[in-house]
């Protein structure tokens, strides 16, 4: 349930938001053309509203994960 704490919804409610957005999207997320996304359409959701949920921006969240995962005792280190 690691989705939980960052985007601080449980699997039913992102399966609902993941619902509501798709149908409001134009195109789909795979198109399977051009270059592929880094993220999966629920993953982004999760991202999304993990940075709406804290009201922060994606410099501070990259910036804050980068030195959580060199910081955390068992991260793999290079």
């Amino acid at each position: 349930m690691r989705f939980h704490r960052m985007s601080g919804l449980d699997a039913e409610q992102l399966d609902e938001l993941e619902e509501m957005v798709s149908e409001l999207m134009d195109e789909p997320w795979d198109k399977r053309t051009g270059r592929m996304r880094e993220l999966a359409f629920r993953e982004a959701l999760i991202v999304t509203s993990g940075y709406m949920r804290n009201n922060i921006t994606e410099d501070v969240w990259a910036t804050s994960s980068a030195w959580t995962s060199r910081r955390s005792p068992g991260a793999s280190r290079s």
